[in-house]
């Protein structure tokens, strides 16, 4: 819902990297929720890849669903976020995801496996790199399964389980 805490400002500035290095490469950058559009759709601009940026705006819930299956990728470059549930949700869809390491998320990904960690997302180029590396379909749709599979093993049916389990333990006295 924060545009400037959830770190569009670094993905746009990558994203333009990538333009420049890839000129031909063709993505479009949905910007799901509220912010502020005019700031950052300037700054699209400016970079030369406004054409490249969607702007959403708030969406219904159920309508989420069908945003992930539209998508190939999900970003959340955030300057502070203690869990980023978006990101879970992304990886159910079988999404890698690009996160930055201030996403408590973060020790869900397997760097190169379901998805990348920035560590420091100011790194336009860095960042660059591993949006350029999920372009590749290949590699996009291995990752995108392991990205299904981490997302499996922390459900809520998952979670659960885990709690119940320890509590049949206390329980049995053990």
């Amino acid at each position: 819902m924060n545009f400037n805490i959830k770190g569009l400002d670094f993905l746009i500035r990558a994203l333009s990297r990538l333009r420049i290095r890839h000129p031909s490469e063709r993505f479009k950058l949905l910007v799901v929720g509220k912010g502020n559009e005019k700031k950052y759709g300037s700054m699209a601009e400016d970079l030369g890849i406004k054409d490249h940026v969607i702007f959403t705006g708030i969406m219904p819930r159920e309508h989420l669903e069908r945003i992930y299956a539209a998508s190939d990728v999900f970003s959340m470059l955030s300057r502070f976020d203690t869990f980023g549930m978006a990101a879970l949700e992304a990886m159910a869809a079988s999404l890698p995801v690009i996160i930055s390491a201030s996403v408590g998320a973060r020790d869900l990904v397997r760097d190169g496996e379901n998805g990348f960690v920035v560590t420091d997302p100011t790194e336009e180029e860095a960042v660059a790199d591993r949006i350029g590396r999920m372009l590749r379909k290949d590699i996009r749709e291995k990752m995108a399964q392991e990205a299904g599979k981490t997302a499996e093993k922390h459900s809520l049916e998952a979670a659960a389980a885990e709690i119940q389990a320890v509590y049949k333990e206390i329980l049995a006295g053990g």
